[in-house]
């Protein structure tokens, strides 16, 4: 909450006045928007990223718990079953992830799908068939579909898009056969499902994986090839752009800029307080200049006014903010943060 990270952002403050010990350390689990610039500035941090291919998703669920946990195949029955689903499901999940990075051409409505997601239904699952005597992937694949997985998509034909997918990664029958996913047939399905044996398959795997493996043409690669070089583009503009903080130009050892300092900002706040006017009489200028009919430019007048009061509020709320912020009664915000570096480029 907005609150707890105010008093993070203070503690921050009082620890950087009067130094902690050697030997404390504080950790933090955040989404990332979750914390303050303040915090993230004094922070070494550490990113738990999505994986980007479909190789890389597989070797992250094999090399993690659940899957990565011995006890998890200890099931007395249906073995076979249940690796096989385990390996499916891995797939579906990496699909899901992956068909996101195409756009719309991928799904009709972005899904919020994490790795959560994987490691619930999987334990479900093993729920499921160490319980039961007679279990079929038909029915396995029901449950994926009804309970979990669909819970996260509204649209309907991404429900029909995940049906298929399922289908493919879970057929209705456990065989031997090898069956392939993909027109290269590098992604198919394996005769030995033991952990280690999917973890050296991930690793020969090529980095990225072929549109038609999660049921898309060809011509989806090249689309989501142009989304991704204009991400980049984006970003590489974005870092060289004015006023979007990454000028790491006139830090201090600490790395703190100099617009981020009280005692260098004060004069120029309140300077820039001298130069804003004040509030308008509007009721004083509709005595004066009624509005009517006849007379529109006094409505106009009006108006004006009006919106100049809301201007010069705004103006005065966002120069409050940066004092308040920078005094460390306020959390650091990037509008906060972006005011103080334009006033002090000014």
């Amino acid at each position: 909450s907005e609150e707890w990270q105010e008093k993070v952002s203070s503690l921050l403050l009082g620890m950087s006045r009067t130094p902690p010990h050697d030997d404390f350390r504080l950790w933090i689990t955040s989404f990332p928007s979750g914390l303050s610039k303040h915090v993230c500035r004094h922070s070494m941090r550490v990113v738990w990223e999505t994986p980007v291919s479909a190789r890389a998703n597989l070797l992250r669920s094999y090399s993690t718990y659940p899957i990565a946990d011995p006890d998890l195949y200890h099931v007395p029955k249906n073995k076979t079953l249940f690796r096989q689903t385990i390996f499916g499901l891995c797939l579906l999940h990496a699909a899901v992830l992956e068909r996101g990075a195409y756009g719309s051409t991928g799904w009709n409505h972005s899904t919020e799908v994490e790795e959560y997601d994987l490691h619930y239904c999987i334990l479900q699952v093993r729920e499921i068939v160490q319980d039961m005597e007679s279990v079929t992937l038909k029915s396995l694949r029901q449950l994926i579909s009804d309970i979990m997985y669909a819970g996260k998509m509204a649209d309907p034909h991404d429900l029909l898009t995940l049906s298929a997918l399922l289908r493919t990664f879970l057929p209705n029958r456990v065989s031997s056969r090898r069956v392939a996913f993909s027109k290269d047939t590098r992604y198919c399905s394996r005769s030995n499902l033991s952990a280690q044996h999917i973890l050296d398959y991930a690793i020969s795997l090529p980095t990225a994986a072929p549109a038609d493996l999660f049921g898309l043409s060809d011509s989806a690669d090249d689309e989501r090839n142009q989304m991704l070089s204009d991400a980049i583009i984006a970003s590489l503009q974005g870092l060289f752009s004015v006023g979007e903080g990454f000028d790491e130009r006139g830090a201090n050892e600490e790395g703190i800029h100099p617009w981020m300092e009280l005692a260098t900002m004060r004069p120029v706040l309140e300077q820039a307080a001298k130069h804003v006017p004040g509030a308008h009489d509007v009721a004083k200028a509709r005595e004066r200049f009624p509005p009517s009919s006849d007379e529109h430019r006094h409505r106009l007048l009006l108006q004006e006014l009006q919106g100049r009061n809301i201007l010069t509020h705004v103006i005065r709320a966002s120069l409050s903010g940066v004092t308040a912020a920078l005094s460390g009664d306020a959390v650091v915000t990037p509008e906060i943060e972006a005011t103080a570096q334009a006033l002090f480029r000014a």
